[in-house]
């Protein structure tokens, strides 16, 4: 029997928010190499970095890490790991490096382990959702959003979940955990991210969590939901006014956002000062909580905010 960690987003950074007081690439990847010791082999659903692009310091330090394991570890591509949403730019990536040199296997196609297979989605817009129709047990995985009308390029319906012919689906790319739903002998699992990159209500006091799929000659035996991964808790990582108030997408925000744009239309255009979002909302003395939110809302677009 071989047990199969499903480990949600990484975000794998050198760079701390603003929100947190510990080491973020320390703790983050901490967190990473403690949940792949917990399984067989490990795969993690995307966003591995949380730049396409990162320092060459810190992609040895994250290869020296993994590179100690005896675990096999797995990723499929996710939007922070390549530029633009496009694949395209795959062979430009720190990712694809550390795929090149054996230290992750970036999953593209299906994978077999004890006779389960676990499909990948391809990660494009408007994806062709696989159907399985073997008659071993099989497990797909996707970096997706799940019926998001905001974005319904990148998510993927009711439909194509339930009527794929998987035991369980997992998608990464949403950070908050989800409850699980479960249609047509099909599990959806959206366990939200491994890393705590933001200061969102839900992210203050969350232990991070994996599940563990344990395959049995072609056959799922069980698996173990939410299993939580020992870590530093909250406390120890945001800060203290942070834990205060924690960030929440309030009237307060809306109040700031319209007096950014009442800022921007008084402003001199022409100017050699030149204004930007984070000096305009420092000089309207906007909330630190509202601050925080948005540039966590920046680091997980993939944006400087400045």
């Amino acid at each position: 029997m071989i047990k199969v960690g499903i480990i949600g987003d990484t975000h794998l950074s050198e760079q701390t928010p603003r929100s947190w007081k510990a080491d973020y690439s320390v703790v983050t990847l901490n967190d990473l190499v403690t949940a792949v010791k917990m399984t067989d082999v490990s795969i993690i659903l995307g966003d591995f970095f949380h730049r396409p692009v990162i320092s060459e310091q810190y992609k040895l330090e994250v290869s020296r890490r993994l590179g100690e394991l005896t675990t096999p570890v797995y990723t499929i591509w996710g939007n922070h790991d390549v530029e633009g949403l496009n694949l395209a730019s795959a062979d430009r990536t720190s990712l694809n490096l550390l795929h090149e040199f054996g230290v992750v296997k970036v999953l593209d196609k299906v994978i077999t382990f004890d006779g389960v297979s676990f499909d990948v989605i391809e990660f494009k817009k408007n994806p062709a959702v696989p159907k399985h129709n073997k008659q071993e047990d099989g497990v797909l995985l996707g970096h997706f959003f799940f019926e998001e009308p905001s974005d319904p390029a990148f998510s993927i319906s009711k439909d194509e979940v339930f009527n794929s012919g998987y035991k369980y689906v997992f998608l990464g790319h949403e950070h908050e955990p989800r409850p699980d739903i479960e249609g047509n002998g099909t599990v959806l699992v959206r366990q939200g991210a491994l890393c705590r990159n933001s200061a969102h209500d839900y992210n203050l006091d969350r232990v991070p969590a994996i599940s563990i799929v344990s395959c049995d000659n072609g056959k799922i035996v069980k698996v173990d939901r939410n299993v939580p991964i020992p870590t530093v808790p909250g406390e120890s990582i945001f800060r203290a006014d942070i834990l205060r108030s924690p960030v929440k997408n309030t009237t307060t925000l809306l109040t700031s956002m319209t007096d950014l744009l009442d800022r921007f239309k008084q402003s001199d255009m022409g100017s050699n000062n030149v204004l930007t979002v984070k000096k305009a909302l420092v000089e309207l003395d906007t909330p630190t909580d509202v601050m925080v939110y948005l540039e966590d809302l920046y680091q997980r677009l993939g944006m400087e905010f400045k």
